[in-house]
């Protein structure tokens, strides 16, 4: 629920911000094609699983990375702006920091992954400035969540695949008709994926865990346009 809350309320501040962004001066319509790659910095919120009997796992992250592939088509300008829509393929990766196990701090460590497909829908505001060209989107696809991770006795090595969903701000700036700078800050989160605990004393060696996963990211990249 509060994943949801957290989606829902920043999808209504990009929503706020497009319908405040007003024209400052024209800019080249360069529809068609482009591809781009991005780097940047995962912050992976804590993570609570909850089993039964008592299998509750609350897991803390350090801050990691995050690497993105774009292909996407610009269309025409309309308005204030115009819509853009891609296929990205992501990867993130956070390190354990630190491991609640029923109340204890047991010894253990390992990382989690995401590998995730999302088709991405963009509106650039290209009347800001012939050079910097501010941007909203929303996504959603489909993402993996890879757990290895080992406390006591007992390890969460598992991985679910589920939907995933992002919410994108940003900004584009121009560098020549081809080549753009791309920074963006973004909201991802997984849809209640599932993950199986084993190891440890019976009677519960093997126990499904409902889990959560969310993060944020800031990212830089470059983008060719044809």
């Amino acid at each position: 629920m509060t994943k949801n809350i957290k989606l829902a309320t920043l999808s209504a501040a990009l929503l706020n911000t497009s319908l405040l962004a007003a024209p400052a001066s024209a800019s080249s319509d360069d529809v068609g094609a482009y591809l781009g790659v991005n780097i940047g910095l995962n912050f992976q919120d804590d993570q609570d699983s909850f089993g039964s009997p008592n299998r509750n796992l609350s897991l803390d992250f350090d801050n990691g990375e995050i690497f993105s592939g774009q292909v996407g088509y610009k269309f025409k300008e309309r308005g204030a702006g115009r819509f853009r829509a891609e296929f990205e393929l992501s990867y993130r990766s956070n390190d354990v920091d630190n491991i609640i196990f029923n109340g204890n701090n047991p010894a253990g460590g390992g990382e989690q992954d995401v590998l995730a497909g999302l088709v991405n829908v963009y509106y650039d505001f290209t009347k800001v400035s012939k050079k910097f060209v501010p941007f909203v989107g929303l996504g959603i696809g489909f993402a993996e969540l890879d757990s290895d991770v080992q406390y006591g006795a007992a390890f969460l090595n598992d991985d679910d695949t589920t939907l995933a969903y992002q919410a994108i701000i940003g900004g584009e700036y121009k560098v020549n008709d081809k080549f753009s700078i791309v920074a963006d800050a973004r909201y991802f989160v997984l849809d209640d994926p599932e993950l199986t605990r084993f190891g440890g004393p019976a009677p519960a060696q093997f126990t499904e865990l409902n889990s959560e996963y969310d993060s944020y990211a800031l990212t830089v990249g470059v983008r060719y346009s044809f």
